[in-house]
């Protein structure tokens, strides 16, 4: 089942998410290195999601107003689990440290 996600940020931009697949993961951790399991999730982010249509990189996001990357990754880590990438994410991280 593939299921996108879209939030409107602080700044009012539309971020779109797809669902990671296993090679996000991977190359997120080549892309951050796997000595910053911090960084992993902007890694991820920066594979799977677009910001008003256009892709976006890890420097890029690296970049944002903090307002702006906390609300991207709430909207894909979804504290309460019930996200559609909670599970996955919540295994990805899991396991990556």
């Amino acid at each position: 089942m593939t299921q996108d996600l879209e939030v409107t940020l602080p700044s009012g931009r539309v971020a779109r998410f797809r669902r990671p697949k296993v090679r996000d993961q991977l190359e997120a951790q080549r892309v951050v290195g796997l000595g910053n399991p911090g960084g992993l999730i902007y890694g991820v982010i920066a594979r799977v999601a677009t910001i008003d249509g256009a892709a976006v990189t890890y420097e890029e996001l690296l970049d944002l107003d903090l307002e702006e990357g906390n609300a991207l990754v709430a909207a894909v880590m979804d504290t309460g689990g019930k996200g559609p990438f909670a599970a996955s994410l919540e295994r990805m991280f899991s396991g990556s440290q």
